[in-house]
C-alpha cells in the first residue's frame, strides 16, 4: 500500500477553548516520532518491506472441572476408600471436611490476633498455636489408626493430612508477623496433643509430623488392591508438593507405631508398589497440583502503625523534650 500525506497551510493563529494557543509541530517531527514508536511504519516510510508480524497469542484455556483441587479431592475420597469398609465412627474421625472447617478457624483467630497487636500478642499467638497443633496431632493420630492400622478411608485420611499442611502454610504466610518464630528449634512452643505411645506425641513441628505420617499412609494405601494407580499417583504428587521429600521411604521412628504384625507386613508390601509409582515421575508430575498459594499478610505494628486509637504506645513520647528535639519515631 502507498501512504499519501497532504500538508495544508496552517492558519495564522489557532486558539484553544480557553484562549490558549495550540502547539504546532512540523510534519517531519511527527514522522520521526511515529517511526520511533512503530517499526512497521518506520519500514514503510523508508521504502523497506514491513517486518513479520508477531505470532498470534493463543488464549489459555481454563482448567477443566476435573482438574480443580476440589474435584481432585472429591475423586480421591470417593475412589481411594480401600477394600475394607469402615464404621461410621471411624469415618467421622477422619472427615476431611470437618478438619478443614475446624483447622481454618484457628488460622482466622491467629490472623485476627496478629492484626490486632503484632508486637505484643506473642503470648496469645503461642496459646493458639498450641491449640491448633494439638488438634492436628489428634487428627493425625486418627489417620494412623484408621488409615494405616485398619487400612480404611485412605482418601479421607490423605485429605486430612493435606488440610494440616495447608493450614500450616496459611499460618506461615498470612497469620504471622515478620520476625515471629512460630516454632523454635527446641520445640518448646507447641506439641501435638496425642497420647503417649502412639508415635505422634514426640513431634514438635508440623513438617516433622507430616513427614512421619504421610509415607506410612501412602505405603498402606499402595498395599490395597482396591486403590488404583491413578489415585496413588495423585496422592504421591500431593504429598511431594506439600513438602514430603521421599514418600516411598519409611520415616525414622515408624517402628514406634503400635501396629499389629499383619499391618507392618502390609506396609512392607505396599512400599514395593509405591517405589515403582514414585519412579514414574513424568506421570505424576503432569497431574494437577492441589497445593494452595496463600497471600502474604502485612503485619501491623500497633506501637507505631495503624489507627491511633488502636495503638499500644504512649503518645507522650512523641512530644519535644527540653532541648527542643523531637523524641520518638515519625510515622510515615
Amino acid at each position: 500500500k502507498t501512504l499519501q500525506f497532504r500538508v495544508a497551510a496552517s492558519p495564522g493563529s489557532e486558539e484553544g477553548p480557553h484562549g490558549q494557543r495550540k502547539p504546532k509541530l512540523a510534519f517531519s517531527d511527527v514522522k520521526g516520532m511515529v517511526m520511533e514508536q512503530c517499526p512497521r511504519l518506520n519500514a514503510l516510510f523508508r521504502g523497506q518491506p514491513p517486518p513479520e508480524p508477531p505470532p498470534p497469542v493463543t488464549p489459555q484455556k481454563r482448567k477443566p472441572a476435573s482438574e480443580l483441587p476440589s474435584s481432585v479431592a472429591k475423586r480421591l475420597k470417593r475412589e481411594a476408600c480401600g477394600s475394607s469398609s469402615s464404621s461410621a465412627g471411624d469415618k467421622a474421625s477422619v472427615d476431611a471436611d470437618d478438619a478443614k472447617l475446624k483447622l481454618t478457624e484457628y488460622v482466622k483467630s491467629l490472623a485476627e490476633s496478629v492484626d490486632g497487636d503484632w508486637h505484643d500478642s506473642y503470648e496469645e499467638t503461642g496459646q493458639m498455636l498450641q491449640e491448633w497443633f494439638g488438634d492436628c496431632g489428634g487428627r493425625v493420630q486418627n489417620v494412623l489408626r484408621v488409615g494405616v492400622k485398619l487400612g480404611q478411608e485412605f482418601g479421607q485420611c490423605h485429605e486430612v493430612l493435606k488440610q494440616v499442611a495447608d493450614t500450616w502454610s496459611n499460618i506461615q504466610d498470612s497469620a504471622s508477623g515478620d520476625g515471629v518464630d512460630l516454632f523454635d528449634d527446641d520445640g518448646d512452643d507447641a506439641a501435638s496433643d496425642a497420647e503417649e505411645g502412639d508415635g505422634v506425641s514426640d513431634f514438635h513441628c508440623p513438617d516433622e509430623l507430616l513427614d512421619f505420617a504421610w509415607p506410612a499412609l501412602l505405603a498402606r494405601a499402595a498395599a490395597d488392591d482396591g486403590v488404583q494407580d491413578a489415585c496413588l499417583l495423585q496422592m504421591i504428587k500431593d504429598a511431594i508438593d506439600h513438602g514430603v521429600k521421599s514418600p516411598q521411604h519409611p520415616a525414622s521412628g515408624e517402628g514406634k507405631l503400635p501396629l499389629p504384625e499383619a499391618a507392618r507386613q502390609r506396609l512392607v508390601q505396599g512400599r514395593k508398589r509405591l517405589a515403582t509409582l514414585v519412579a514414574r515421575e513424568a506421570e505424576w508430575k503432569a497431574l494437577p497440583s492441589t497445593k494452595k498459594v496463600h497471600r502474604m499478610r502485612r503485619a501491623i505494628d500497633r506501637r507505631y502503625d495503624g489507627p491511633k486509637h488502636l495503638r499500644t504506645r504512649d503518645f507522650g513520647s512523641d512530644s519535644d523534650d527540653d532541648d527542643g528535639h523531637q523524641k520518638g519515631c515519625s510515622v510515615m
